[in-house]
């Protein structure tokens, strides 16, 4: 939700669904997913997925993380920030984790309130009946632009 409300965030995708994971929850794969960032813990070479990777509003690279403070203070967890930090300041851009003790309350709340609050455009149900008129539920089909 923080990416999502945040006025310097372009645009974002998860960065963490591989083929397998886009298989069994029957996702489509973000263009730029999955995002693997190499990175050594205890001597041997691992990837990382990040959470979500995105763009702003200045075209630098965003590769966002969220998660509960204690598990993201482990040795391995702090292994990947840092070679996602690195990777993120090696293309100019910026590396934030998210955590329960980053997001104030006052925040949470304000956040939550305005994804409760949030409305669909006019003409989302027509647009929604149309497709649905053509496009089988559950069915993949590709976008062109």
């Amino acid at each position: 939700m923080w990416l999502e409300y945040y006025p310097h965030v372009v645009s974002y995708a998860r960065g963490d669904i591989d083929q397998a994971f886009a298989q069994a929850y029957r996702l489509p794969i973000p263009k730029h997913s999955p995002f693997a960032i190499g990175y050594t813990f205890k001597g041997k070479p691992h990837h990382y997925l990040p959470d979500a990777v995105g763009t702003l509003s200045n075209g630098q690279l965003v590769i966002a993380e969220a998660g509960m403070e204690d598990d993201k203070r482990g040795d391995r967890n702090l292994a990947k920030a840092e070679a996602a930090r690195r990777l993120a300041h090696l293309q100019q851009g910026v590396f934030w984790i998210g955590t329960e003790r980053s997001l104030t309350n006052r925040r949470y709340y304000n956040l939550a309130f305005l994804h409760a609050r949030r409305k669909m455009f006019p003409a989302f149900a027509d647009i929604a009946e149309a497709i649905a008129s053509i496009w089988p539920w559950e069915k993949m089909a590709e976008v062109q632009r």
